[in-house]
């Protein structure tokens, strides 16, 4: 039974059958420290003749007032009056594992022998205290360090080039959210901050809007989108880092659900909604800050350890024997890169390098030209030549670890990466630009 519910429920009982509920006390006039960790405060009324303290009065008016305890979920409302009850207390075993306390049903019979209680109370007085239990519900306070407060892309695990992001770059409430390529605008920058009670609030750079679960219901398949600012529990969530170094975030309507990525596509507009934790990678997201650099910039710093400095050729995991190759071992600018036998010659090895940013530079030890995109422009079937440094974004990669090997990402565009023509094996197969599918043609062996 919800809190609200029950704490309403008790408070009409309390309040129709005691002569008055007195006004409410901010500073808690009559509570009790009892001195347990889960934290209890408890409230007595005497004798009718001697007043009634404050605390009966204070609870009359939920939500007016924030709970007492700041590090714990308020999840039941506790009475106890002689020996009726609507619940207990929950439990900590001599490892530290806690188990919540049970919720018991307030139906008719628990009120008429309430009633018959409260109503000696009144004529002969007796001592009627309330109690408020709490759960052990300080996760979000246990991870608030996790995740900084902050400007933040959030990549999924699925592919690190596909940004949460709103639609259309939509400032309206309900605006859905998705995943979609990454391109720098405001409409994928989320800025991170923590509530009092540790919670994080995600908010949308671009419209100044709030991830929010629509409806404020947590289920499978319940739609994320974006919504003002209104401090309910569909717009907290809790920021969990992972070993890998993502985040999983967990719900604050129900910790059981998390975010998740519909179906667990990358394809762009794939949809954002809440799913049962299972720990796959549809539930990671990987945060980027993006305050004082590109979203860009930002992922290719991410990865500069994928690969060290070096030479190195580099083979197409469609087959190992066969590895990237200028054309006739050409030194001209414009010469063709393609896929043949590997020889070991000059032509084919590659000097990989970093530059301040991250961005690697691919560059032939026969030619000391370097791996181009040509007309710098990123599209389905772009070829790839050699061609004098430059330092355009054209001739610059992101070395991504993917699927057991290294995908290469076009700087001009993070969704395009280097792929061999029709996954083909043959001598002379062409080496092009192609939207990233996570294929063996995408991915080399070094």
């Amino acid at each position: 039974m919800k809190f609200k519910r029950i704490l309403a429920a008790g408070m009409a009982v309390l309040c129709s059958v005691l002569p008055l509920c007195p006004a409410a006390s901010a500073q808690g006039d009559g509570l009790v420290d009892s001195g347990i960790d889960y934290t209890e405060r408890v409230g007595t009324v005497r004798t009718p003749g001697a007043g009634y303290t404050s605390t009966l009065a204070f609870r009359c008016k939920p939500g007016e007032t924030k709970a007492y305890n700041p590090t714990g979920d308020l999840t039941l409302l506790f009475v106890d009056i002689g020996g009726f009850s609507s619940g207990s207390n929950g439990t900590t075993d001599s490892d530290g594992n806690y188990t919540p306390g049970t919720d018991y049903e307030l139906d008719e019979t628990f009120f008429k022998s309430m009633r018959t209680t409260l109503e000696n109370c009144r004529q002969n007085g007796c001592m009627a205290a309330l109690r408020f239990r709490y759960d052990a519900g300080d996760e979000a306070l246990k991870h608030e360090a996790d995740l900084p407060d902050g400007t933040y892309s959030f990549s999924s695990a699925l592919s690190f080039t596909k940004v949460l992001d709103v639609s259309g770059a939509s400032g309206a409430d309900g605006a859905n959210v998705q995943l979609y390529s990454t391109n720098g605008t405001s409409a994928q920058s989320w800025r991170v901050t923590h509530d009092a009670d540790g919670y994080v609030i995600l908010s949308n750079v671009g419209s100044g809007k709030a991830l929010d679960v629509a409806n404020g219901v947590a289920s499978s398949g319940a739609n994320v989108w974006q919504y003002g600012s209104n401090g309910t529990d569909a717009q907290r969530w809790i920021a969990i880092k992972n070993d890998d170094g993502s985040y999983t975030f967990k719900s604050a309507l129900n910790g059981a659900y998390v975010l998740d990525i519909s179906g667990a596509s990358t394809a762009d507009g794939a949809n954002l909604q809440l799913w049962e934790s299972n720990s796959s990678a549809a539930q990671r997201f990987y945060a980027t800050d993006v305050s004082s650099s590109s979203v860009l910039d930002a992922y290719a710093k991410r990865n500069t350890g994928v690969l060290s400095d070096g030479t190195y050729s580099l083979a197409t995991s469609l087959d190992q024997s066969k590895v990237l190759d200028v054309q006739w071992g050409s030194k001209a600018d414009g010469a063709n890169v393609w896929l043949s036998a590997k020889n070991g010659s000059n032509a084919q090895s590659w000097r990989v390098s970093h530059d301040s940013e991250g961005y690697v530079t691919l560059t032939n030890m026969g030619s000391g030209k370097v791996l181009d995109v040509s007309g710098g422009v990123a599209e389905n079937g772009r070829n790839v030549q050699q061609y004098a440094s430059n330092d355009t974004r054209a001739q610059k990669w992101i070395a991504v670890k993917e699927n057991g090997g290294v995908a290469f990402h076009s700087a001009l565009d993070p969704s395009y990466v280097l792929d061999i023509a029709a996954a083909s094996t043959a001598d002379g197969t062409n080496v092009q630009l192609y939207q990233a599918n996570g294929s063996k043609a995408q991915l080399f062996k070094l």
